[in-house]
């Protein structure tokens, strides 16, 4: 049985019902990398508990891309649901699904740098202590605040055990 690869997991991960609108909270709310968070969880599920240095070595290697690359592409494709001078609104949503389109091909990049921080390193431990660990990981590495609430947690952790133990 061949296990998901980290783009194809954070594909289906990030389309199940509830993930998107906290993913990007926490991104909005609290600076969280939705790609590193996304990594921690598909390792979670392979049976990785990454190190606080795990976390901050995999920010840290796409940290450049993300803020020279990927946090540009939202801005721009966020600015272009408003009206803007005298640009059509049909000429804004063409421009906006390109930009978007740019958007998610730098956060595969991204991921695909990330896939090697899954398991490097890493101690293997039963998947439904790793993933509720390694978000929450993710989380205090990126955010002095608590997420939320526990229930946070527990919905991205139930979610990714669920799409990472469906192997291709």
């Amino acid at each position: 049985m061949e296990e998901k690869s980290l783009q194809q997991f954070a594909l289906d991960l990030y389309s199940q019902e509830g993930i998107a609108p906290l993913c990007l909270a926490w991104q909005d709310q609290h600076s969280i990398d939705v790609t590193v968070l996304l990594m921690a969880a598909w390792a979670g599920t392979r049976g990785y508990r990454l190190s606080p240095a795990d976390i901050a070595a995999s920010s840290d290697a796409v940290a450049r891309w993300r803020s020279e690359i990927i946090a540009p592409l939202r801005a721009v494709r966020r600015r272009l649901k408003e009206p803007f001078g005298q640009v059509k609104p049909e000429e804004r949503t063409q421009l906006r699904e390109k930009v978007s389109a740019a958007e998610l091909d730098s956060e595969f990049i991204a991921l695909r740098i990330l896939g090697d921080f899954g398991t490097a390193e890493s101690t293997e431990i039963a998947p439904e202590t790793a993933v509720p660990e390694n978000v929450s990981a993710v989380f205090a590495h990126f955010s002095d605040d608590a997420p939320q609430s526990a229930g946070d947690v527990e919905l991205i952790a139930r979610t990714a055990l669920r799409v990472g133990n469906n192997p291709l």
